[in-house]
C-alpha cells in the first residue's frame, strides 16, 4: 500500500505478535543467520540485551566476512562519541546492535547512511515514538510563556484542542555548543526536531516522524498485544499498515492468530484474599465516576499514610504466605512510590537493607544484581535475568499518560487503554519463572488490573 513517507516504495514492515517466551529473540537471531547478504540494525530495550544479542550474533557470523558492532559495549559511554562510532560502523557496512534510546537519537546523517545500504531493522519490543513530556523536560507554565514572549517559539493551529509548537529563527541561543543556554535547552532541542504539540493548553506531547522507518529495506517489530500498544495507535494515525504475523510452535512466522492466556491459567496462583485485595477495589467518587485505586493519581493525591502502611504490609504478607525466600520474590509499583512501599524483609536487595552499599552495587554484573534484587521497575521488558522469581506482586493500576490520551482523542486516533494496561502488566509478569513454563504466585491488588488479567486468562 502506498504511504507518503515511503516515496521509494521499498520498505516492508512486519509485526511478529507472539506471546512472551515464544521465541521471538531466537527468530531474530535465526533471521540474521539465514540471510548472509543482509545488514541488520537490531534495537533492544536494555544494554544487557545488547550484550546478549551481540554475543550470539558474533558466534553465528564467526568465519564469515560479516561484522557486528555494538556501541554500548565500548568502555567510553559518551553519547556523542557513541553516535559517531555508530555512524562509522554503518558507513563500513557492519550490522548494528543498539538500544531503543540510541535508536531515538538517530539524526539525519545516520539515517541517510542507513538508507544508502541494504539495512533491515529488527525492533525487539515496541519503542517510544510518541511521548508526553515529564517534569525534567517540560517548562513550567510561566517559563513557557517567557519562551513565547521572547519569540523563541510560536504556536500554530493543528486540530481542535491541539497546537503545534515550532522554533523560530532566534533559537540559536539554545545551540548545544552555547555555554550560556537557558535551563530549557532540552525542551528546545525537542521542539527543533519537529512535531511538538500542546494539548488543551496543558500537556506537551512530542511525536517522531514515520520517515525513520522507511530508511530501511525491511522492518520487523517483535512484540505481544500489538493492538494495545501506543506504537500501533501511532502507526494507524499515519496510515502505516504492517503485515501481521505470529510464531508457530516451531518458532516460524505464520499468519496472525491471536494468542490468549488460557494456556497459562494453570501456572498462575492468583492471590484472591479479600483482606489483601480490598485496598484496590474500584469505588464511585462524589461525582459518580469510578475511581481506580493504585493509579499514579491515587498514590499522589488520595492515598493516606494508613493506605500506604496497609499496602506495604499486604505485600509482605503475600510473600510470606508463599513460603519462598526473598531472593525468589519480585515486586513493582510506580518508581516514585517504591521507597514508601518497600516491605520489611523485602528491601531492594536481599543482602543489604536500605540504604545499601552503592559502591559495591556498581561493581556487580547484571546477573548478580538480578539474583539480589526484589524490586524492579514496572516498565522492564525483554530480559531473562529474573526468570528465577516465583512470586510476583504487581502493585499499581497502569494507565497511559493523560496528555497522550488527550492527543489521540483530539486527532481521532483509536487507542485501547485497557489492552495497553494488560500488555504492560504481562510484560512485567513474564520477567519471572512463568516465561520458562514454571508456576508462579501472583498478587495484583488493583481490581481493574486483576479483572483484565482474569479475562485474558480465559482467552484461547
Amino acid at each position: 500500500m502506498y504511504n507518503p513517507f515511503d516515496t521509494e516504495h521499498k520498505t516492508s514492515i512486519t509485526v511478529i505478535d507472539a506471546v512472551m517466551g515464544s521465541g521471538k529473540s531466537t527468530y531474530a537471531i535465526n533471521l540474521v543467520k539465514s540471510t548472509p547478504g543482509q545488514l541488520y540494525f537490531i534495537v533492544v530495550p536494555t544494554r544487557d540485551e545488547v550484550e546478549r544479542y551481540a554475543d550470539r550474533i558474533q558466534i553465528i557470523l564467526r568465519g564469515s566476512h560479516r561484522e557486528v558492532y555494538a556501541p554500548h559495549l565500548d568502555e567510553d559511554s559518551d553519547i556523542k562519541l557513541l553516535q559517531d562510532r555508530l555512524k562509522a560502523a554503518v558507513a563500513e557496512g557492519k550490522s548494528i546492535v543498539t538500544t531503543h534510546a540510541m535508536f531515538q537519537l538517530l539524526d539525519e546523517e545516520a539515517l541517510e547512511l542507513i538508507n544508502s545500504q541494504p539495512y533491515s531493522l529488527i525492533l525487539d519490543e515496541v519503542t517510544e515514538i510518541i511521548y508526553e513530556l515529564d517534569g525534567t523536560e517540560k517548562p513550567a507554565p510561566k517559563d513557557y510563556q517567557l519562551l513565547l514572549s521572547a519569540g523563541l517559539i510560536r504556536e500554530e493551529p493543528y486540530v481542535n484542542g491541539v497546537k503545534r509548537i515550532v522554533a523560530t529563527e532566534q533559537d540559536d541561543y539554545f545551540d548545544s555548543e552555547n555555554k550560556r543556554r537557558m535551563a530549557h535547552h532540552r525542551f528546545m532541542t525537542a521542539v527543533r526536531q519537529g512535531n511538538m504539540f500542546k494539548v488543551h493548553d496543558e500537556f506537551l506531547v512530542w511525536s517522531s516522524e514515520p520517515t525513520k522507518f522507511f530508511k530501511f529495506e525491511q522492518v520487523f517489530i517483535l512484540t505481544y498485544l500489538w493492538h494495545g500498544s501506543i506504537m500501533q495507535a501511532w502507526f494507524h494515525y499515519y496510515e502505516i499498515n504492517p503485515i501481521l504475523k505470529t510464531l508457530n510452535e516451531h518458532g516460524m512466522p505464520v499468519d496472525f492468530k491471536f494468542q490468549g492466556g488460557k494456556r497459562f491459567a494453570g501456572l498462575i496462583t492468583l492471590e484472591d484474599s479479600p483482606k489483601l485485595n480490598t485496598i484496590g477495589l474500584q469505588r464511585k467518587g462524589k461525582r459518580g465516576r469510578i475511581g481506580n485505586p493504585l493509579s499514579s493519581t491515587w498514590f499522589k493525591k488520595r492515598a493516606s499514610q494508613e493506605d500506604i502502611k496497609g499496602l506495604k504490609d499486604n505485600i509482605r504478607q503475600f510473600f510470606r504466605s508463599t513460603g519462598l525466600s526473598a531472593k525468589d520474590c519480585l515486586w513493582t509499583t510506580y518508581m516514585e512510590q517504591a521507597e514508601r512501599l518497600t516491605p520489611r524483609d523485602f528491601t531492594f536487595t536481599t543482602r543489604w537493607g536500605k540504604p545499601f552499599d552503592k559502591k559495591l552495587w556498581r561493581t556487580l554484573d547484571a546477573k548478580k544484581k538480578a539474583e539480589l534484587v526484589t524490586f524492579l521497575t514496572h516498565t522492564t521488558r525483554a530480559t531473562n535475568l529474573y526468570k528465577h522469581k516465583q512470586a510476583v506482586a504487581y502493585v499499581l493500576d497502569k494507565n497511559s499518560y493523560p496528555g497522550l490520551l488527550a492527543y489521540f482523542k483530539n486527532v481521532n486516533c483509536e487507542f485501547d487503554a485497557d489492552r495497553y494496561a494488560l500488555s504492560e502488566m504481562l510484560q512485567f509478569i513474564w520477567r519471572s519463572a512463568i516465561r520458562d513454563g514454571q508456576p508462579i504466585h501472583l498478587y495484583v491488588p488493583s481490581e481493574r488490573m486483576r479483572k483484565l488479567l482474569m479475562e485474558w486468562l480465559k482467552e484461547d
